[in-house]
C-alpha cells in the first residue's frame, strides 16, 4: 500500500522460481482510488550465482490508457557469499 499525491495505490504480485530451468514467473496487480487498474507479467532468467535477466510487461487494464509498457533489467551481484544456517 502506498499513497502518492493524495493517491492510494495497492500492489500485489506473486514470483515463482523453477530451480530445474532457472527460471522465475511473476504475476501481479495493481489498483488506487482514481479508478486505474494495471495487470503485471514478466520472466526471469539466472545467469549463473551473480547477474539475473528480467523483462516485465505493464498492461493497464482500466483507467489511465498510456499502452502497454516493456521493461528489460540486467542485474549483477559483487562482493562474498556467506551463507549462514540458522
Amino acid at each position: 500500500i502506498e499513497s502518492i499525491a493524495g493517491s492510494v495505490l495497492f500492489s500485489s504480485g506473486f514470483e515463482k522460481w523453477f530451480s530445474g530451468m532457472n527460471m522465475a514467473l511473476r504475476l501481479g496487480f495493481e489498483t488506487g482510488n482514481t479508478d486505474f487498474s494495471n495487470i503485471y507479467a514478466g520472466l526471469g532468467f539466472s545467469l549463473g550465482r551473480s547477474a539475473t535477466l528480467d523483462y516485465s510487461c505493464k498492461m493497464p487494464v482500466s483507467g489511465f490508457t498510456s499502452g502497454t509498457m516493456q521493461y528489460f533489467n540486467i542485474s549483477s551481484r559483487f562482493g562474498i557469499w556467506l551463507k549462514i544456517n540458522l
